[in-house]
């Protein structure tokens, strides 16, 4: 049984009567589950992990012991804080929860000309011609004007509002109309439910690094595979998602610790197998470790992607990323600069042990083989956060299916087989907690002796302190 409500009430808290804000007191809702085959179904427990509508579904099915949605639907279920309510700083957790809300500010220099301003409202001032001021409801989405996006995290509400493309349906994230950040840092659970408390004083202005960091989160959280281009380059829409089997579709991570050498969002490469599969197969990209802060800087500025890339401007821009690659026989001989082998065919002939399988494809950009674990900058500025890479990762797999895998292989080659050596614990302590799938490990090149080669670079003896 589940109890909640589509949306909250403002009562006059921000000088608003109505529901359509982006406030908390209009976006925080009830959520209560009764589910008494669960350890903490019946308990009246409350948890602190956070939960959105979308995951009402899943979370259902979940429940009640049905096959899980496909993996193009929505949310996350909820079901394990029923288990555990105290949800742990890892990867099996929702860490924000999204929203959005279009404005309709309709009449511009442009609509005059078109008779949609009608007599005494003047061009630029809010009006819409279908139901009443600034009411999208029956506002068709090419003619939306604004439209505001908004995301929750433990401790901060961030929302942006930006222009809304109505030709592409897309927003353009570089015409800002406002920016809001309000501090959500109660330390007593009574606190948590004074709405007159929160979102009063926009704090945005004063926190800048944390507005950036959370601007890139949330864009790569609605928008997650297009670049984010200005609205005269946007163009139409996007064309439909490609069929299973037939490309790998670029991942940029949206979680703003899961950052390349040169703070760039770290990615991944997905392909889905031609027929429904529970098996999986992660594979580390290599490209050898950068044994220096003089090294990992040199690189973060390089163009061949080892130390980050833009997530926009393929293919004009060196060391940009194509949202997409042909998936097949071409991988065993590499393309678009990608090296690839064999095992990520889905090519029979090619590769009979995994031709099956869903395929990851796990970007190398943080010089470390995902050792990094350090929250602040380098002292030139670098950042090593290969652990967070690896969270998100998994976050984002989740959200792909991967939770109902049977059988996972985590392999790699070169420095990506050393990732499978120092990192195959901890991804499958992420995917498989209860032990109860066939795992295999499986690094493919990755033994590097402490010793100088035949060009006198020495091993890995000088790992730098800063990964730590």
């Amino acid at each position: 049984m589940l109890l909640t409500a589509d949306h909250g009430w403002q009562l006059g808290e921000h000088n608003e009567w109505c529901k359509q804000t982006l406030f908390d007191v209009t976006l925080h809702i009830p959520f209560i589950i009764r589910a008494p085959n669960r350890k903490f179904g019946r308990s009246g427990q409350h948890t602190s992990g956070m939960a959105e509508l979308v995951d009402l579904y899943r979370t259902l099915a979940d429940l009640a012991g049905l096959p899980p949605p496909a993996a193009g639907v929505d949310g996350t279920s909820l079901a394990p804080l029923l288990d555990n309510p105290t949800p742990a700083a890892g990867p099996a957790f929702k860490t924000a929860a999204y929203s959005q809300m279009a404005r309709c500010l309709l009449c511009q220099a442009s609509d005059s000309k078109k008779g949609r301003c009608p007599p005494g409202v003047k061009a630029g001032e809010v009006y819409s011609p279908y139901v009443g001021k600034d009411d999208c409801a029956n506002v068709p989405r090419e003619e939306i004007g604004w439209m505001g996006f908004t995301m929750r995290t433990p401790s901060w509400r961030f929302t942006t509002w930006v222009a809304w493309n109505g030709e592409a349906l897309r927003p353009d994230w570089t015409k800002v109309n406002a920016t809001e950040l309000y501090a959500h840092d109660c330390d007593t659970p009574l606190c948590d439910n004074d709405f007159d408390r929160w979102d009063n004083e926009n704090v945005a202005e004063d926190h800048a690094s944390t507005v950036a960091a959370l601007r890139t989160r949330l864009q790569q959280h609605f928008y997650p595979t297009t670049t984010l281009k200005s609205e005269d380059e946007q163009g139409t829409a996007p064309p439909a998602p490609p069929a299973a089997g037939s490309t790998f579709n670029l991942h940029l991570l949206s979680d703003p610790g899961a950052l390349c050498l040169d703070g760039s969002p770290a990615a991944f490469y997905f392909g889905r197998a031609n027929k429904p599969t529970t098996k999986w197969m992660i594979w580390g990209e290599g490209k050898a470790w950068c044994l220096s802060e003089a090294e990992c800087g040199a690189r973060a500025k390089a163009t061949d992607g080892r130390g980050g890339w833009k997530a926009s401007g393929w293919p004009a821009k060196p060391g940009c990323l194509p949202p997409t690659l042909p998936w097949g026989a071409a991988p065993c001989s590499g393309h678009a600069g990608q090296a690839w082998g064999c095992q990520l065919s889905n090519d029979c002939a090619l590769n009979p042990a995994f031709c099956d399988f869903n395929m990851v494809h796990v970007k190398t950009c943080d010089g470390g083989s995902w050792s990094g674990n350090r929250s602040s900058l380098s002292p030139s500025g670098l950042h090593y956060r290969g652990k967070a890479i690896v969270d998100a990762t998994v976050r984002a797999l989740r959200g792909l299916g991967i939770g109902t895998a049977t059988e996972i292989v985590i392999g790699g080659g070169s420095a990506g087989a050393l990732g499978v050596y120092l990192q195959a614990d901890y991804w499958l302590a992420q995917l498989d907690p209860k032990h109860d799938k066939k795992v295999a490990a499986v690094p493919d090149c990755g033994f590097f002796q402490d010793w100088k080669n035949n060009s006198f670079h020495q091993g890995f003896a000088c790992k730098p302190q800063d990964y730590r």
